[in-house]
C-alpha cells in the first residue's frame, strides 16, 4: 500500500514539473524509491509461516525420534520383530485327545476322517493282504452301520465309562460285527503324538466265547421263540424316572413280561471297541448301546448259566 501511495505522489510531480533537468532528478528520486521499497517488500513480505512450520516440524520430528530412540533402540525393534516372527513359526501343541471324542469326529467329517488314515492302509483277512490308498476307498471299506449311535461289549457297565473318559490309552480296536456270518472287520487306531490315526486292518471269524456269544445274539434279536427260550425266569429292570430324570426306577419282571417291556435292540450288525477289556472266558457279557446324538445310553446284560446264554437284566 505503501508502495502504491509514493508512486501516486511521485507521478503527480512529474506531471507537474516542466523543466526537463528537474523532471529527471525527480525520476532519478523515483527510480531510487521504487528499487527500495522493492527491496524492503521482498524482505518484509517473506512468508514466515513457513519457516516457523518448517522449524516446528523439525523439532517434532527431533522430539519423536529422540523419544523412539529412548525408549526402543534398534536392536529392540529387530528383537521383537524377530519373537513374533518365531512364535507365528512354533507348532501349536496338540492336545491329547480322548478316543471317544476324536472318533465321533472320525465319524462325521470325512475331511477328518482321511487325514486321520495312514496312508496307504494295510488289510489282511485269511486268504491274501492288500492295501486302501484313498480316503474313498477307505469310507467304502469303513462301512459304520450308524453314524448317530454304537454299540459296545463289556463286563460291567463301569468300563464303558473307563473307555470314554481314559486319557491314558494310546490302543484301541474297533470292530463292526456282521451277525448272520459272525464276521469281523477290525481297525486298529493308534495315538501318536497325541492325535489318533488308523493304522491297520483286517477281517477275521469271530471264535471263543465271543464267537459263541455273537452266535447266540444273533439269534436272540431276529428269533421270537429263541428268544423267549433264552430269558431268565426274572428279569431286572432299571429304568429311568419320569419325573426325575437322574433317578432310577428299580424292579424285576417275570420271563413272560419281557415282550410287553422289550425295547428295540441292536441287530443284524453291531459295532465294539476293544481297549483292553477281557471278553474270552467270561460267563458274563453286557451290550451297552448309545446315542451319539442324545447321549442316552442302554445296557443288556447277558449271563451263561448251565452252557446257555440268557438276558437277566435291562438298565435304560
Amino acid at each position: 500500500m505503501i508502495f502504491l501511495l509514493l508512486l501516486c505522489h511521485v507521478g503527480i510531480k512529474v506531471y507537474f514539473c516542466r523543466d526537463f533537468q528537474d523532471s529527471w532528478m525527480i525520476t532519478r528520486k523515483f527510480l531510487f524509491v521504487i528499487v527500495a521499497v522493492g527491496l524492503w517488500s521482498c524482505v518484509s513480505c517473506r512468508p514466515q509461516t513457513s519457516v516457523n512450520n518448517e522449524i516446528i516440524v523439525d523439532e517434532v520430528t527431533q522430539e519423536e525420534l529422540a523419544d523412539s530412540m529412548e525408549n526402543n533402540t534398534p536392536y529392540e525393534y529387530e528383537l521383537e520383530e524377530s519373537e513374533e516372527l518365531e512364535e507365528e513359526m512354533l507348532p501349536v501343541p496338540n492336545r491329547k485327545e480322548a478316543f471317544s471324542e476324536f472318533f465321533f469326529t472320525f465319524l462325521s467329517n470325512r475331511s477328518f476322517q482321511a487325514s486321520r488314515v495312514k496312508f496307504p492302509l494295510p488289510v489282511s483277512d485269511e486268504d491274501n493282504e492288500y492295501v486302501i490308498r484313498s480316503g474313498k476307498d477307505f469310507r467304502e471299506y469303513f462301512a459304520w452301520p450308524d453314524v448317530s449311535e454304537y454299540c459296545m461289549l463289556v463286563r460291567r457297565e463301569e468300563q464303558m465309562e473307563e473307555f470314554l473318559n481314559n486319557m491314558d490309552i494310546s490302543d484301541v480296536d474297533v470292530q463292526l460285527i456282521d451277525l448272520s456270518t459272525e464276521r469281523i472287520r477290525q481297525f486298529h487306531f493308534h495315538r501318536a503324538q497325541n492325535e489318533w490315526l488308523a493304522m491297520s486292518a483286517k477281517e477275521y471269524m469271530a471264535e471263543g466265547t465271543l464267537g459263541e456269544f455273537l452266535d447266540f445274539y444273533g439269534k436272540f434279536t431276529t428269533d421270537s421263540v429263541y428268544q423267549q427260550n433264552h430269558l431268565s425266569g426274572r428279569i431286572e429292570l432299571t429304568q429311568s424316572d419320569i419325573d426325575e430324570e437322574e433317578e432310577k426306577v428299580k424292579g424285576t419282571i417275570e420271563a413272560y413280561q419281557w415282550s410287553i417291556f422289550r425295547p428295540e435292540m441292536p441287530n443284524r450288525q453291531i459295532t465294539n471297541f476293544l481297549f483292553g477289556q477281557d471278553l474270552e472266558d467270561c460267563d458274563d457279557m453286557m451290550l451297552m448301546h448309545s446315542s451319539i446324538a442324545d447321549g442316552m445310553v442302554e445296557s443288556f446284560k447277558f449271563q451263561r448259566q448251565n452252557g446257555l446264554w440268557l438276558l437277566v437284566g435291562y438298565n435304560n
